[in-house]
């Protein structure tokens, strides 16, 4: 059984989200073909949610600072943290995949915002598990090497960058992930870049 095989596939959600690294352009096609609604989009939105969730509680509870840390700062640090990722992580994925979509549309691709949804949707949903591990590896491997501890911070977010470009490239039919992939960190690092200079003012 494929990740093209649509929502029905006997494999189920969990399956098709690990399989979909298999072939993440497959994947995101067969997402688009089975006409995804609104609903469906923020379960993806909001799986990718409770998993960071769950990441972030991984790192409260494995940090060395826990032991420490009264109840009543952890209560507020646990709530802070789900409202967080089911409420304002929601939100600021609808805000990027509006703003790539209005971009892409300034050059001249017309997909529509549902797709563009979607994309970044499907893209933080089939990453989610593997932010989480890199979470729960985190602190263990910070205790023993702060160089691959950097490493394992950066597999997440190269993992969501490669997951978004793929769809992307599907979407609006580019050749190459890669080159997708190189632009979108280009924009990254300009963004980073432009904030850094403005908080310095």
């Amino acid at each position: 059984m494929s990740v093209q095989d649509g929502p029905g596939a006997a494999q189920g959600f969990a399956g098709r989200i690990f399989l979909a690294w298999t072939d993440l352009r497959g994947s995101f096609r067969a997402l688009l073909a089975s006409d995804p609604g609104e609903g469906r989009l923020l379960s993806l939105a909001m799986f990718s949610g409770i998993l960071a969730f769950l990441g972030a509680m991984a790192l409260l509870r494995l940090s060395p600072a826990a032991a420490s840390t009264d109840e009543d700062t952890l209560i507020g640090q646990i709530s802070a943290e789900f409202i967080g990722a089911l409420f304002f992580r929601t939100m600021m994925l609808y805000g990027v995949a509006a703003l790539a979509t209005l971009a892409l549309r300034g050059l001249g691709h017309r997909h529509g915002w549902r797709d563009g949804r979607a994309a970044l949707f499907w893209s933080a949903a089939v990453t989610a598990p593997v932010l989480l591990l890199s979470d729960l590896i985190y602190i263990p491997v910070t205790q023993l090497d702060t160089t691959a501890a950097g490493f394992v911070q950066a597999v997440g977010p190269i993992a969501f960058g490669w997951a978004w470009s793929a769809c992307l490239a599907e979407l609006h039919s580019f050749r190459h992930i890669w080159s997708v992939f190189v632009t979108l960190a280009g924009v990254t690092l300009l963004i980073v870049v432009l904030l850094s200079l403005v908080f310095a003012l």
